[in-house]
This record gives structure tokens, C-alpha cells and sequence, in this order.
């Protein structure tokens, strides 16, 4: 029972970064899309590889969230990435 609880505890805290990252990724989307036109195409294009490497099980892309995480923090670098999380 109590094995049972704390996988559950995981799962929904799973689920709870992936919507944090999630809400982090609809902001960082639109402060790219106001500032850096180029960033936010950019951006996009990384979103839609990770989404598309996820659905063919890719090596290294199996968490659809977190290689947008590793992916996009490259593609956009430290700058953007902060100045979205200074927004939520």
C-alpha cells in the first residue's frame, strides 16, 4: 500500500513538471515571439524535431519533455531562457 501511495506521489509529481514545463514553454514561446523573431522560428523548429523523434522513439528522446528541456535551453541559450522564467 504504501509503495503504491509513493508511486503515485511520482507520477503526480511527474505531471506536475511536465505542466510547469509545459506553462514555462507557452511563455518562453511568446516572449521569443514579441523579441526575437528569428529565436522564435528558431524555437519552433527544435519543439517540432523533439516532437517528431519522440513518436519514432529516437534514442534520447523518449521523455518528449525533457529533450524539448535540453534541446530548446541550447537553441535559445541561457539568456532568453531566464528572461521566461523571470515572467512566470
Amino acid at each position: 500500500q504504501q509503495q503504491h501511495t509513493q508511486q503515485t506521489l511520482s507520477q503526480q509529481d511527474q505531471k506536475s513538471r511536465k505542466e510547469s514545463f509545459l506553462m514555462f514553454t507557452k511563455v518562453l514561446m511568446k516572449y521569443l515571439e514579441a523579441k526575437d523573431a528569428v529565436m522564435h522560428s528558431k524555437a519552433k523548429n527544435v519543439i517540432r524535431e523533439c516532437a517528431k523523434k519522440n513518436k519514432e522513439n529516437a534514442p534520447g528522446f523518449s521523455s518528449l519533455s525533457a529533450s524539448m528541456q535540453n534541446h530548446l535551453l541550447r537553441a535559445v541559450g541561457k539568456h532568453y531562457w531566464k528572461k521566461a522564467e523571470e515572467y512566470l
